[in-house]
Formats: structure tokens, sequence, C-alpha cells
């Protein structure tokens, strides 16, 4: 692990990478871009890794005119570049989407009452979102992000072009779950977690969407087919699965989901990680990591989607199957673990050069953490 390339004075909110087209690298290819966000406007923006990271664009411009008075700089909980070439961001309860070149736009929403949008994930093309305010579940279908030569340019901005398509609510299809209802969830029942599910076919857009909730006696996992949300032939809510409430499993756990695995979440309580299979009758809890001390903080996967077969051979680990954890371990200071996983959703066996358990520590507090 190496020693940090540049120090950034302000408070950390969040880290974001993804795979898009911009002037900052050369017009007509796919670039990793990073973007690192403090409650700096300025200081946030993209630094480019490749060159000690030099800073390319700040938020203050990256953000669109319309979106200028409503975007909440300082309170930026969720920067979700993961997958494909859009990007999504979650800032004072609302969401904004980013298609190519950097550019923050907010999309309007097509939903009736009030909306506090507080989770969210990218889901390929697709966003899963929860909307606290009205207990419902949404999505968001970015179809902007075309490959026009002027949307390379982060300096262009066009509503009418990148910004056209509306938070809706799940639609209602044959083959449905009818237990509950995805637009009017039960009272008792509060969401935690939105992500990634299971990777039904080989097309990169087959893959389901996770949401898990609790109540004070079971857990509850939705299962949701974002092919669904766009066309009437795909069930759009497929999945509901009652559960017991898993060891240490509470408000205060950090959860993770990749495509590999069906049926299977992890969480973190404590300074222990854990499998989840929700499939299974009353559902099972398996620890399979315990940290020396401290409290998970961020759980993530490195990649959901990977645009090359072969971008990460030299590290000799499916990254899809990586499982990065951040704890705190006190005092300011935190540790960060990285698990490569074996099929079953164990930690697996070492490479020939690199262990498959990775520890590193001393580092300060982790807010967050991103694979570049």
């Amino acid at each position: 692990m190496k020693k940090p390339e540049k120090d950034l004075p302000e408070k950390p909110q969040a880290l974001m990478s993804y795979t898009t087209s911009c002037k900052y690298y050369g017009t007509g290819s796919g670039w990793n871009m990073f973007t690192v966000i403090t409650d700096d406007p300025v200081e946030s923006g993209v630094y480019c890794q490749w060159k000690h990271f030099e800073k390319k664009d700040s938020l203050t411009r990256m953000v669109a005119p319309l979106a200028q008075n409503s975007f909440d700089f300082q309170h930026i909980t969720l920067a979700d570049g993961d997958g494909t070439a859009s990007a999504l961001l979650l800032s004072g309860g609302m969401l904004y989407q980013s298609p190519r070149a950097g550019k923050i736009y907010e999309p309007a929403a097509d939903l009736e009452g009030e909306v506090n949008i507080t989770l969210a994930s990218k889901i390929s093309n697709n966003a899963l979102l929860y909307d606290e305010a009205g207990h419902r579940f949404a999505f968001y279908y970015n179809t902007s992000d075309g490959l026009g030569v002027k949307k390379y340019d982060p300096l262009y901005f066009s509503e009418s072009e990148e910004n056209t398509n509306l938070i809706k609510a799940i639609p209602t299809r044959d083959g449905n779950v009818s237990a509950v209802n995805p637009n009017k969830l039960p009272e008792d029942q509060k969401v935690l977690y939105l992500g990634t599910g299971y990777q039904y076919a080989s097309a990169w857009t087959s893959v389901y969407a996770y949401a898990l909730a609790k109540n004070d006696t079971r857990c509850f996992v939705y299962e949701f087919n974002p092919r669904g949300f766009n066309y009437s032939d795909n069930a759009s809510f497929n999945g509901y699965y009652t559960i017991n409430i898993p060891q240490g499993l509470d408000e205060s756990a950090v959860f993770a989901s990749t495509p590999p695995y069906s049926g299977l979440l992890f969480y973190a309580s404590g300074n222990t990680v854990y499998r989840l299979d929700f499939k299974q009758a009353g559902g099972k809890a398996t620890a399979i990591y315990t940290h020396a001390g401290g409290k998970a903080v961020k759980m993530k996967f490195a990649k959901r989607y990977l645009s090359s077969s072969n971008a990460f051979d030299a590290y000799e680990f499916d990254v899809q199957y990586s499982l990065g954890i951040g704890f705190d371990m006190g005092n300011g200071k935190g540790d960060f673990v990285i698990l490569n996983l074996s099929s079953t959703g164990s930690v697996g066996g070492d490479s020939e050069h690199y262990p498959a358990k990775q520890v590193y520590t001393d580092f300060g507090e982790i807010t967050d953490f991103v694979f570049i």
C-alpha cells in the first residue's frame, strides 16, 4: 500500500471512479476518471491518478448551471460510478446523474408527493433508489449518455440532450411479486441497503438489484430485475424473502454485494464480516472474517463490471470477488482489509504472489475508498 501522493486539507466525503470519455484525457476513448469529494467544492473534483493526481477540474464547475442552486456541496453521501459510463451522486436527499465527461445534472422526478432520496445504487445503466419521504423504491434509467463529440466536452452542458429522463416508480408487470408493494412499503420496515444483485445471463445488463430492510423481528430482501423497469416483457420485482434477523445485523451494519453471487449478501457488524444466504429457509449468516478489533465502517467490492477481461491480470485475483472493508480502530486511526473470496463466498486461496487476505494498518479515519 503506497503512501498518499497528495494530502487534502478539508473534510472528506466520498471517492468515485468511472469509465467515461472526456477531453481531459483524449476524445473517443474510455478512461478511468477518478473523483475526490470533500466539503470544499473547489478542492473537490477530478484528479488524474497516472499524473501524480494532477487536478483536472473542480466540482464547482462540473455541476450543471440549473443544478447549482440545489446541489449541496457540503452534504454528499454517495458517489457511485462503478460499471458503465454514467455515474450518480446523492446530495441533500436529491439524486444527481453524471453522463460523460463528469458533468452533473439533477433529473426531475415523476413521483407523487415529497421526495427525499437517501439510498441509491447503480445497476448496469439503471439506478435503484429508495425515497425515504415516500417510503418507496424508485428507479432512474440513464439514456442520456450519448456519444456525440460535444458530450465528451466537460464545458458543454445541455439539459435537453443529457438530462431528459425522469425518476420513476417501480412499474407493475406481469409476474411481479404481490406480497408487498415496492411503491408503498410496510410502515414498520426500515430500508438499510441497496446494491447490485446476481448477473443471471451473459449480457452486462442482465443483473438483478437487491434491497434489504428490517423491522423489530425480521429482515426482508427485495429482488428486482431492472430490465423490467424498462421493458414490459420482464417482471420488475421478482423476489421477496423474509428471513430471521442474522447475528449482529442492525442499523449500524455495512453491506456489499456483487454480480457473481446468487442469493448472497455480505454485511459487517463490529469487527466481523458475514456472508448472508437469504434464499436458504430463514436465512443463514456465516462469519468469514474477524478483524483484530475496531468496527467496520465501509464495505464494497472492487468492481461490479469489467470493461476488459484482462484489465486486472497482474492483480492475480478476480476483482468482482475482491471485498474491501474499512475499519475504525479508534483514536483517529483506521485499517483497510481486502478479502479475495472464493466462488462460495468464503475467503479464497492465495495467488502465486499475493495473499487472499490483505491487511493494511495505520491509516487515518477511513471515510471512503475506491478501487482504480
